[in-house]
């Protein structure tokens, strides 16, 4: 069943529901009988339950109306109330088709069954049962009403007497001395006095809303003289009066009215009063009844005003302020010193996600999630050094940590000690990303020009001993000495793709792949960490036979495997097992979509397996990401992962990660097969070409190389000069400049450099050959000169014997 519950107080509905809901009730509230017919348009009850006396629409009238209306006839009605009961009120009630009519109060567990059986018998009688006619009922009516009024009147008159004894005795023993000539002149004297050095306004009204008397302080709020104040009515203002929102007040809402018809007092009512050319004053209004007559009429009433149009400015002001600071981007609170939250802007809503609901009042909110290395809080800093800048890190409501730039200015209330801080942050942890982001950019260029400078160097190093292989080959016959040049050549051949390794990571040169076995890539791995890891982490592999070959460069992927490798080993601080392992696998375009970059096709998989601490659910999506760590400041720099796939997905693979915390990692490298191949590609050997005798000059400032090239080219059939720099290369090509067929010249040299050789030769005689050599690596990492330079050949050291035999065998032929 449903009940609708009608009283203009909350604490009766709040009860009356309690009391229903415990009848097996479903309640709808309503605070008159305006709402409570508006509740029935939409809702269809069982029950109605009324108070009597109500604004807008009383309960005689909300059940008259409920009688008249077809939907609602026979709806039980039920008056709970306890203004003023009469029996004539019972009966009236009766009479207009009330099922009840009980008095306030009843015991809950009887109120709830006689609710319950008035709702089940139904409706006790219809509208007009009773009543003679219409002038009857609301002859009736007005009686009711009128008695509850007066009761009310009384009511609030006894409550003002209470409340106002010392002020209403004091008025009455000056109404009791108006008789006596003498103190009434005294009392007035004293009363005038007292008014007129009042700072507040003083309007008394008579009861028929005449201004009788009014202080200076009244005349000079208003804006009038006293001699136009004492002629203005209720009826016939002077002004226009407005309520607090700056529209029209009606004459009946004015406090100074309702007083003199109800006796009702006012406080802090705020009231605009408007002129014609003048501005809007805005008072503070208290009014109270002075006398009343022997019916109880109130012939006098007192109204006091105070302008308050000066604070009502300041806080449009202030509200206009703070409309402004919300608009701003920055964000801006302020703290309390024990840091309790008093001001929470828009700003702040935007960039730390918590609403001014959530922040206020709260000390809790992560916002201060400082380093450790960072000493001291930044408002206690801010309290104690008056004022601080700088950048913070701070926590959002989702958990995000981020940079702000701020300033706290320490707050000061009066003279006293500081006891808030202003603050303000804007968010900068985009820019500081960038900055980071640049520096290291920087520091990649430095190391750039400086992996440029020690290639060149050791190119000049390795070079000699490239070329010098093959003369002492050529001086060895027993196998333990060859084996040892073929040690030598291969480590120097090493040597030179770490030196092109470093120079491809700081310029990005070009990368060449040969066809290799993985078996063999992961098992020299395996070697390298088994000795220069600790021993606590045991190394194992499982890398079967029949694994594909793939096409990839080596020291490339000496480099992925390499970082993984030392990923893993600081992942096991404590010990644990290393595994490498290899598969065939074949992906179908499912498979593959489970991975970044995936695509179908046949590869060959291959494993870095760790038992280590594992890696955080949150951070799994993070770890490809550039520059990003979780290693200590100065342990890492969150190139490793991120390099390592950028050289898988250059070599047409993917890569795939799965952890779990406290058990451990693993890397799945996905790098396409070579299934026809079966083993790496051997280097086939052939003849070196010899000369006829021809005259070649070779020009370089290094030593090894010049004392090299000249015993390969002489062994070789060709006639050699050198020279130690770019003028005595020169001189040497003038000397003998009908005779020499090739120049070879290093492009580096101190004093003339081979460039400006070149073109000095160029002009000497246009048909000689020439051959440029470096130690620096051209961009691009190709066999071409720097832009510029006309040369018939170019290479970069270091090269073998066999590429320059070959090499001046081929220019010499054009």
């Amino acid at each position: 069943m449903k009940a609708l519950n009608v009283d203009d107080r909350d604490e009766n509905l709040y009860f009356l529901e309690t009391v229903l809901r415990a009848a097996g009730f479903e309640v709808l509230n309503a605070h008159n009988g305006v709402e409570a017919l508006a509740l029935l348009d939409r809702e269809k009850v069982d029950l109605i339950v009324s108070d009597v006396l109500m604004p807008q629409m009383d309960g005689f009238l909300l059940c008259r109306e409920v009688r008249r209306r077809p939907d609602t006839a026979d709806v039980p009605f039920v008056f709970y109330t306890g203004s003023y009961t009469d029996t004539r009120d019972a009966e009236l009630a009766e009479r207009i088709g009330a099922t009840a009519y009980l008095i306030k109060p009843m015991e809950p567990a009887v109120l709830a069954d006689t609710l319950r059986k008035a709702a089940e018998q139904g409706a006790a009688r219809p509208l007009g049962a009773g009543l003679e006619d219409e002038s009857s009922y609301f002859r009736s009516f007005s009686e009711s009403i009128v008695r509850k009024l007066e009761e009310k009147a009384r009511e609030y008159e006894m409550l003002s007497r209470r409340l106002q004894g010392a002020f209403d005795e004091k008025v009455k023993e000056v109404a009791d001395r108006l008789h006596v000539e003498d103190t009434l002149r005294l009392s007035e004297e004293r009363y005038r006095a007292v008014v007129s050095s009042l700072a507040e306004g003083i309007l008394l009204a008579d009861g028929a809303g005449q201004i009788v008397a009014c202080n200076d302080s009244a005349a000079r709020i208003l804006g009038l003289p006293k001699s136009q104040l004492l002629v203005s009515t209720l009826s016939e203002p002077l002004w226009t009066t407005l309520r607090g929102d700056g529209t029209p007040m009606p004459a009946g809402e004015h406090p100074l009215g309702r007083c003199l018809r109800t006796g009702e007092s006012s406080d802090g009512a705020v009231l605009g009063v408007q002129r014609p050319g003048a501005p809007t004053i805005w008072v503070s209004a208290n009014v109270r009844p002075c006398l009343r007559d022997a019916r109880n009429a109130v012939t006098l009433a007192v109204m006091s005003i105070a302008d308050i149009t000066a604070q009502r400015a300041a806080l449009e002001r202030i509200e206009q302020q703070a409309h402004m600071i919300d608009q701003a981007n920055d964000a801006i609170v302020i703290c309390a010193a024990d840091g309790t939250l008093r001001y929470w802007n828009k700003g702040a809503e935007r960039l730390y996600g918590w609403t001014e609901a959530e922040a206020l009042g709260r000390r809790d909110l992560a916002l201060f999630a400082q380093p450790q290395a960072q000493l001291g809080s930044p408002l206690a800093r801010a309290l104690d050094q008056k004022s601080l800048e700088g950048e913070f890190h701070h926590r959002t409501k989702d958990g995000r940590e981020i940079i702000v730039s701020g300033r706290l200015t320490a707050v000061r209330s009066g003279e006293g000690s500081a006891d808030a801080v202003l603050a303000s942050y804007i968010d900068v942890t985009e820019k500081k990303q960038l900055e980071e982001k640049f520096l290291r950019a920087q520091r990649l260029e430095s190391i750039g020009i400086l992996a440029g400078g020690v290639a060149h160097d050791l190119n000049n190093i390795l070079a000699p001993i490239l070329l010098a292989v093959p003369i002492v080959r050529m001086r060895v016959s027993d196998p333990q000495g060859l084996m040892l040049l073929d040690t030598v050549e291969a480590s120097a051949n090493r040597g030179a793709q770490i030196v092109r390794q470093i120079l491809t990571f700081s310029r990005g040169l070009r990368t060449e792949r040969i066809v290799i076995q993985a078996r063999h890539l992961l098992k020299e791995i395996a070697e390298l960490i088994q000795e220069t890891f600790p021993r606590n982490i045991e190394i194992e592999t499982d890398l079967p036979r029949s694994l594909w070959t793939i096409e990839a460069d080596t020291t490339q992927m000496h480099q992925v495997f390499m970082n993984l490798c030392v990923n893993a080993r600081d992942a096991m601080s404590k010990g644990g097992t290393l595994t490498l392992a290899g598969e065939n696998v074949t992906l179908d375009e499912n498979s593959a979509s489970r991975f970044v970059g995936g695509h179908p096709g046949r590869f060959v998989r291959l494993s870095v397996v760790d038992t280590g601490c594992g890696i955080p659910p949150d951070l799994m999506k993070r770890v490809f990401e550039p520059f990003f760590t979780t290693k200590d400041p100065g342990k890492g720099t969150g190139l490793g992962l991120s390099t390592a796939r950028s050289i898988v997905e250059q070599h047409d693979g993917f890569m795939g990660v799965d952890s779990r915390v406290g058990q451990g990692t693993r890397f799945d490298i996905y790098l396409p097969a070579i299934v026809s191949a079966e083993e790496d590609t051997p280097v086939l050997s052939r003849d070196l070409p010899h000369g006829k005798g021809q005259l070649v000059i070779v020009v370089d400032d290094e030593f090894a190389l010049r004392h090299i090239s000249e015993s390969l080219l002489t062994a070789h059939d060709y006639r050699v000069l050198t020279a130690d720099s770019g003028q005595q290369g020169l001189a040497l090509v003038r000397a003998n400049l009908a005779e020499v067929a090739l120049v070879i010249t290093d492009l580096l040299m101190p004093g003339m450099s081979g460039v400006e050789l070149i073109q000095l030769l160029r002009g000497q005689k246009p048909s000689l050959k020439i051959v440029a050599i470096s130690g620096t690596v051209s961009p691009g990492g190709e066999n071409k000169p720097p832009p510029g330079i006309i040369v018939d050949a170019f290479l970069n050291k270091p090269f073998s014997a066999e590429q320059l035999l070959l090499t001046v065998n081929e220019v010499l032929a054009d």
